[in-house]
């Protein structure tokens, strides 16, 4: 085995599409760049993000070794038609075919199997469906479910609630996947702007109209959103878009990226989940006011 020393200035392993991202800015800004996904490192497989990563050093079939020869190949199995319903043709009929062949080359492929438990039990000390757990009474957590007061809202701190008298949560619009795809028209055209969905009752008491610009607010900062007015939310609560940013704002405004996202409102600082030691994302105490 051959090695080569490669110069960068910016080296980046893994993060998905955030880190891809990353390099391209990095690339644009002039620097030397080098991607190493962090799979060809650790492991030979990797599935995360929806999206299943074979990295395997493995001898792969030739007629599937470029994206030339793979389109082709889509287009034989679609007869040459061209007609949409060649997805449909190639993620199922065809599906088998696609299963065979990567197990032939190496990559295991999960299967479903119903009723498993009828043979094996379920993953507990007991084999059985545990509503008490011993497991988690032995790790010093509550055995059963049980309900705790999040630590800021206007029920665990009243004094909070003086200033912010309302709960926000936060939502993820159709369209889009986390914070991806803003930048696309056809899927910026379905969901153009972000929403806060606010009760009419919430609304009409600080004077907010349906599709006016308003403003959320915690005690960590504020956002923008345009007020979507619904009954399908608890008037005491205000449902936040997630995820948002507008790359039509170019990185000189870093994509306008603080002024309408939830990350704004939240922080990594604590009081964490006891059981799993995670930062509160939802459950806050917050204000709305027209803009």
């Amino acid at each position: 085995m051959s090695y080569e020393v490669v110069e960068t200035d910016v080296l980046v392993i893994g993060g998905g599409a955030a880190g891809l991202n990353a390099a391209i800015a990095a690339q644009e800004q002039g620097a030397r760049v080098v991607v190493a996904d962090k799979g060809v490192i650790e492991r030979s497989g990797d599935i995360g993000g929806g999206v299943d990563h074979f990295l395997a050093y493995l001898e792969l079939e030739g007629d599937w070794d470029t994206r030339e020869a793979f389109l082709e190949y889509v287009w034989r199995i679609g007869k040459g038609t061209g007609d949409p319903r060649i997805i449909d043709v190639v993620f199922c009929s065809e599906l088998k075919e696609a299963i065979d062949r990567l197990e032939r080359i190496g990559v295991l492929v999960g299967r479903k199997e119903y009723r498993r438990h009828e043979r094996d039990g379920f993953p507990t000390p007991s084999g059985k469906v545990e509503l008490y757990s011993e497991r988690l009474k032995e790790w010093g957590f509550d055995p059963i479910p049980i309900y705790r007061e999040l630590p800021e809202t206007p029920h665990s701190d009243p004094d909070l609630a003086e200033e912010f008298p309302l709960i926000f949560t936060s939502w993820k619009s159709g369209p889009f996947r986390h914070s991806g795809g803003r930048q696309i028209k056809a899927l910026r055209g379905l969901h153009p702007e972000p929403v806060v969905w606010i009760h009419p009752e919430t609304a009409a008491e600080v004077g907010i109209e349906d599709g006016d610009w308003v403003y959320v607010e915690t005690r960590r900062g504020r956002i923008r959103q345009k007020a979507k007015l619904t009954e399908d939310i608890a008037p005491r609560v205000v449902g936040v878009d997630y995820a948002w940013w507008f790359p039509e704002k170019g990185p000189e405004a870093q994509f306008g990226w603080a002024e309408s996202n939830v990350n704004v409102l939240t922080d990594n600082k604590g009081p964490f989940n006891r059981e799993m030691g995670t930062a509160n994302l939802r459950g806050i105490a917050c204000r709305v006011y027209k803009e």
